[in-house]
């Protein structure tokens, strides 16, 4: 099967297409068919896209909001000038990188009206990213059409595990049950693959593993992960 991959921020999107079934993720052969990123979206935006292992295209395109870029990334998958799909419909699945899952998510989740209603009420912990992701979501559902299946990953989910001498803070307890005001940390989804990669590489088994992870970018964070979960994060309350 064909997943889309999406990562909506205010003017940038990120994406790739991969071929992927439940075998090629056991064995770790996904198919990488084709990736980009296009920025400046709202207006005269910036694309610089690759499919398969042609040489980086770089181009210009007028794009109002995510619901185009999103309509254009499908269309260029489609058309002549990628070609490594026969057509639209050959995209199966949809999966959404989603900064904030709050307590509530704390693993990944199909989307429906329930999850959507679920990310949208965590929009005061991450004002400036999650309203973006579930623009991408809609816009994802545009495109395709409302049977394609489409996924949230959050980035929260993977800190679920912190223990509550990591996740509280050194404030009355009240404003943690009012007002869920905790640790919740972030890059979850860069921290877990960099321990699964590291143990992949090694031959070594979850159990038994102590790794410090450290996630650099235009935010930062380090993870402390024991037998493969995390028990300490650097990030806090919002992104």
């Amino acid at each position: 099967m064909k997943v889309l991959v999406l990562n909506a921020g205010s003017s940038t999107l990120k994406f790739q297409l991969i071929d992927t079934s439940a075998a090629q993720m056991a064995d770790d052969t996904d198919r990488r068919l084709a990736r980009g990123v296009i920025e400046r979206i709202g207006g005269e935006a910036v694309l610089t896209m690759r499919a398969g292992d042609a040489p980086w295209r770089k181009s210009a395109a007028s794009l109002r909001d995510l619901r185009a870029a999103v309509e254009h990334i499908v269309r260029w998958l489609a058309g002549d000038d990628a070609r490594v799909v026969g057509a639209v419909g050959d995209i199966h699945a949809v999966g959404h990188r989603v900064v904030h899952g709050g307590e509530r998510f704390t693993r990944s989740v199909r989307i429906d009206d329930v999850v959507l209603q679920g990310i949208n009420d965590t929009i005061e912990l991450a004002p400036l990213h999650n309203p973006h992701n579930l623009r991408g979501i809609q816009a994802a559902t545009t495109a395709l059409g409302a049977d394609v299946p489409q996924v949230a990953v959050f980035d929260t989910a993977f800190h679920a595990t912190l223990p509550e001498h990591a996740y509280l803070y050194a404030i009355p307890y009240q404003l943690y049950r009012r007002y869920k005001v905790r640790r919740y940390g972030f890059h979850g989804t860069s921290h877990r693959y960099v321990a699964w990669r590291w143990r992949k590489l090694t031959g070594r088994p979850r159990e038994g593993t102590r790794l410090v992870t450290i996630h650099l970018g235009n935010g930062c964070s380090a993870c402390a992960i024991r037998d493969g979960a995390s028990v300490d994060t650097s990030m806090g309350f919002t992104a």
